[in-house]
């Protein structure tokens, strides 16, 4: 089983971020992995808490920039933490966040496949950090 931030798992190696920088469960957590497949494919995961942030636009946008060979799929898991730990107006953040990283990805990379995954569906009884008590706002508007 994967644990968070660990060094390797199951042939991927931490980058930045995890262990390296100290767990937590907080919205400053970052964590970028990576896997090679035999020298010629290679999967990038960078764990965010915000969609569009200077995380985003510093760390990730900025190694895009730098790679000789562009991304063919981006893939993006995001809202649950979008939504529950930015504070009442989060929701607002969140439509501007994600208008804001379309057309940053439309810019940079025009010919790639570009896939949004919103949120694993959420207990309405979930624990263990998913719903903290200051984003019990949001409890209501999960499936």
């Amino acid at each position: 089983f994967y644990t968070k931030g660990e060094k390797r798992f199951s042939g991927d190696r931490l980058i930045s971020g995890g262990v390296q920088k100290g767990l937590t469960n907080g919205i400053d957590y970052e964590e970028v992995r990576e896997h090679t497949f035999g020298g010629h494919r290679r999967t990038r995961y960078y764990f965010l808490t915000r969609c569009y942030s200077s995380y985003m636009k510093n760390v990730v946008f900025n190694d895009i920039k730098n790679q000789t060979i562009k991304p063919d799929i981006i893939i993006m898991n995001s809202c649950l933490w979008d939504i529950s730990r930015y504070g009442v107006y989060a929701m607002r953040s969140y439509k501007r966040n994600v208008d804001s990283i379309m057309g940053s990805f439309r810019e940079m990379l025009p010919d790639a496949l570009f896939l949004w995954l919103s949120a694993l569906p959420v207990s309405n009884s979930s624990e263990g950090g998913v719903i903290v008590p200051s984003a019990e706002y949001v409890r209501p508007i999960i499936p």
